[in-house]
């Protein structure tokens, strides 16, 4: 094994396996979402009302949480937003 794509492609499925075991998530596909979502002004897509759900599951126990949209298609507004 000379590169870490090369660790990655023969061991990804086990770590994968392991992080799920480890880290399962507070949130699923398949989990209803948070009924205060149908207030809201804006209806979130499906994978913003999961990623809103599941952020609300884990600040019942935590002071904080990060969120990413790494690997979102870009918006319009996605020149004039500095996040």
């Amino acid at each position: 094994m000379e590169t870490t794509f090369d660790y990655l492609r023969q061991f990804g499925p086990l770590l994968a396996e392991r992080i799920l075991e480890t880290y399962p998530p507070l949130q699923s596909t398949r989990d209803s979402v948070a009924p205060g979502l149908a207030g809201l002004l804006r209806k979130p897509l499906p994978a913003q009302a999961v990623t809103i759900t599941g952020t609300a599951k884990y600040l019942r126990k935590a002071k904080a949480a990060r969120t990413s949209r790494e690997g979102c298609r870009a918006s319009r507004s996605e020149g004039r937003d500095p996040a």
